[in-house]
């Protein structure tokens, strides 16, 4: 049977089968829209998320929604054809993505396709830094996303390196977000963070433990970088999210 979708303004999550048809609420669509900006979720992230928006406080753990009530919110959105829902490593938790109905759906114009297995990690990370800095700014600034932040670098010959994400605050300051998984060769890590400085007035940079070390090192060599880069360790921010 072939589910169609409608919108529905208030909110509800009744789901009317004698119409054959799937009732998004507006906590759906926002959403859904963080998942295709970000390429992909965990289901862990995803309970998280799921949690943030949640209507009944008392429902919501430290872990989010819990899986049940996550796993029914993501069956209807896989019978509607907006996701799908798949695990790809033994003893981790599944993943989801849009597709290109979903895509559509939210009015995002992005290539739908699974995510890359050699991009899941750091897709998992960028999720988390976004959950955590989300959590912590509220409404002050707006979370831009990898895909939104890089559509018009990827046409400026004189920027090379792509960000994670940006941070845009209510009066227009933008933040510069990085994460860094692996460490990269110092002239490499120092072209990049001279861009970032060239850039953005300010940058968070956040680093796993492997190169943490590496990139702090390199920060302190650029000139008044205190007044540019605050630098994180990512493995708290994971431990936060997860």
């Amino acid at each position: 049977m072939e589910y169609g979708v409608q919108v529905n303004e208030r909110v509800t999550t009744k789901r009317r089968s004698h119409h054959g048809q799937i009732v998004l609420t507006p906590r759906d669509l926002q959403i859904l829209q963080w998942i295709g900006e970000q390429f992909a979720i965990r289901f862990d992230h995803l309970q998280l998320l799921t949690g943030k928006y949640s209507e009944v406080p008392s429902a919501v753990s430290e872990t989010g929604l819990s899986y049940k009530a996550t796993y029914r919110i993501t069956s209807r959105w896989v019978k509607a054809g907006l996701v799908e829902r798949k695990r790809i490593f033994m003893n981790e938790p599944a993943w989801i993505w849009l597709t290109a109905k979903g895509l559509q759906m939210v009015g995002l114009d992005l290539d739908s396709r699974p995510p890359a297995l050699t991009r899941l990690a750091h897709i998992h990370a960028v999720n988390a830094v976004r959950l955590y800095v989300e959590t912590r700014v509220g409404d002050e600034a707006r979370w831009i996303s990898e895909r939104e932040a890089n559509a018009l670098r990827k046409r400026d010959k004189k920027k090379r390196h792509l960000v994670d994400g940006e941070l845009e605050y209510q009066d227009g300051v933008v933040v510069g977000i990085e994460v860094e998984l692996t460490q990269k060769r110092y002239a490499r890590l120092n072209s990049i963070l001279r861009e970032l400085k060239r850039d953005y007035g300010s940058v968070w940079y956040f680093s796993a433990p492997e190169c943490y070390n590496a990139v702090k090192n390199a920060v302190e060599r650029i000139p008044e970088h205190q007044e540019t880069f605050i630098l994180y360790r990512l493995s708290s921010i994971m431990k936060d999210s997860a």
